[in-house]
């Protein structure tokens, strides 16, 4: 009975720890201040959409790569990770292994990484971390 009790607290252990998103707060990045920022990114085997609520010039985007490398700011969104100048906020965006984003100014977090269990993977992103919508 005890062997038991114990097996189902590790599962819950486990349900708990790989539950669908994963919201990470780093220190701010030295790149310059943070900026505020509200968007919402969805994911798709095509690639990738984004609507913006606040702090982007622009208010909704799409790319279609898949397994490429998408650079984000406050200026729009695209594949060219390298040759972008930034204005207020900026991460990458890589679905070559999971979802992931990682910093590079603007931002309190260094690298964030989500997932779905569907296809089309719907999350809000913000100056402070990730949020899965359900």
């Amino acid at each position: 009975m005890r062997n038991r009790a114990l097996s189902v607290i590790l599962l819950a252990s486990l349900v708990a720890a790989c539950s669908c998103h994963k919201t990470v707060r780093e220190p701010r990045l030295a790149n310059g201040p943070e900026q505020h920022f509200s968007l919402w990114l969805e994911h798709s085997p095509t690639g990738w959409s984004a609507h913006c609520d606040s702090g982007c010039s622009w208010r909704d985007v799409t790319l279609q790569c898949n397994g490429c490398k998408v650079h984000v700011d406050a200026d729009g969104i695209g594949a060219d990770v390298a040759g972008m100048p930034s204005h207020g906020f900026a991460f990458v965006l890589d679905d070559s292994n999971g979802l992931r984003a990682h910093g590079v100014q603007g931002v309190r977090w260094l690298d964030l990484s989500w997932g779905c269990a569907s296809a089309v993977c719907r999350a809000q992103v913000s100056e402070e971390g990730v949020h899965v919508s359900a």
